[in-house]
């Protein structure tokens, strides 16, 4: 048959015939290679046996799992154990057979007083910061950690250990942009700043001072304060003088001479707080150049003035007062004319005869008419800068 087989098949059948052979082998091994295989973490367990010896209580129960976890097995057994009581080894432990020992801590009561808030907790562990920690209350290297057994069970409605923390008073500083929480047990507010290695510069500010009491919450603010000179060219604006012309007509002008700015240099000490400019002290002005001021020449002199034209600008020029006002007023009064009467009242500016005796007098014009153009421009320029336009409320003094 092999003979036949090679001749119809040639060397296909050789190739054939190897493989088989490997085959078979392999399956020859396979059952001992299951014999000697252990998985890894994870993986499907053999039926491996392991004794455990449980000592729980001071009583030690022994029995046989195929779990391949610590846990697993106590609760194929029956035995469950509280959140906080440990084992050793720990109960994820993994176990793939031989026999091990397992002894349990039970979890014991303690009263916890967190700064004045009392709780009861649990746990199996001795080292108070491990208590602590099991029952997930967080506390800081600054906190104050004490026990102390509990003596009268009225006021703390307890037994057996007190656990007392104490927080430390937590301090806000903000400083260079950057706040920070510190907690500390100092007094003063200085003497955490100097314990944090904080510089403290002359001309800071902190707010509230160095001397505050420390106090659970304290928010406190460092001010830089820094202190500099500076030098500033500043322009000094020019003035412009309006100066009336009685020559030059009415609505007309022209600059007789060009402003110029001045300039003179300021010494300024600034303050600035935390980089922010709070003030500016002038120390010293320095004059560079001066100013000089822009005239400008203005034409009041009426349309068709007329004759009485000059003496008017004589009286206002006399008495300091504006030629162009007096002019108007003068119009307004009695249209120019000298003899002008109504009402009681007569000439130019329309005076009654007891105001103008009186007027006429102090001006330097006693006796003088009432019709008299040249004693009334005089007498009411004078008036007018002795006494102001009042006396003329009709015509918008």
């Amino acid at each position: 048959m092999k003979g036949f087989l090679s001749q119809v098949f040639g060397e296909s059948y050789h190739k054939y015939n190897h493989k088989i052979r490997t085959l078979a082998v392999l399956l020859l091994f396979v059952p001992i290679l299951a014999i000697f295989y252990k998985p890894v973490s994870g993986a499907t367990v053999l039926d491996v046996n392991t004794k455990i010896n449980f000592l729980i209580d001071n009583k030690t129960i022994s029995f046989e799992s195929k779990k391949n976890i610590l846990e697993d097995a106590l609760k194929e057994k029956g035995i469950f154990l509280n959140e906080k009581d440990i084992t050793l080894p720990s109960r994820n432990s993994e176990i793939n057979g031989g026999e091990i020992n397992v002894q349990v801590k039970r979890a014991r009561s303690y009263l916890l007083n967190d700064d004045g808030k009392s709780q009861i907790i649990f746990s199996a562990y001795d080292d108070t910061e491990e208590i602590l920690k099991q029952n997930n209350i967080v506390f800081h290297s600054e906190d104050r950690i004490s026990t102390e057994i509990i003596s009268d069970f009225f006021s703390d409605n307890s037994l057996g250990q007190k656990i007392i923390l104490k927080r430390a008073p937590i301090i806000y500083i903000t400083v260079d942009g950057t706040t920070r929480e510190i907690r500390s047990w100092l007094n003063t507010l200085g003497e955490v700043l100097k314990e944090q290695k904080v510089l403290i510069g002359d001309k800071d500010k902190v707010n509230p001072g160095l001397e505050s009491y420390v106090v659970n919450g304290l928010a406190t603010e460092i001010i830089r304060v820094a202190e500099s000179e500076a030098k500033e060219n500043v322009e000094i604006p020019y003035e412009t003088q309006t100066i009336e012309d009685p020559e030059l007509e009415y609505g007309r002008s022209y600059v007789k001479q060009e402003g110029k700015k001045g300039l003179k240099e300021v010494t300024y000490k600034i303050t600035a707080e935390n980089g922010i400019m709070v003030s500016k002290v002038v120390l010293a002005e320095n004059l560079v150049s001066t100013s000089q001021d822009k005239i400008v020449i203005k034409g009041i002199k009426p349309f068709n003035a007329g004759d009485l034209w000059p003496i008017i600008v004589r009286a206002s020029e006399t008495y300091g007062i504006s030629a162009l006002r007096l002019y108007e007023m003068m119009l307004c009064e009695s249209g120019g004319n000298p003899y002008s009467t109504g009402n009681g009242v007569y000439g130019l500016f329309q005076y009654n005869p007891d105001t103008w005796s009186g007027a006429s007098a102090a001006a330097g014009y006693a006796g003088a008419s009432i019709y008299n153009p040249t004693a009334q421009i005089y007498v009411t320029a004078w008036k007018a800068a002795t006494q102001g336009w009042g006396a003329w409320p009709s015509c918008g003094s």
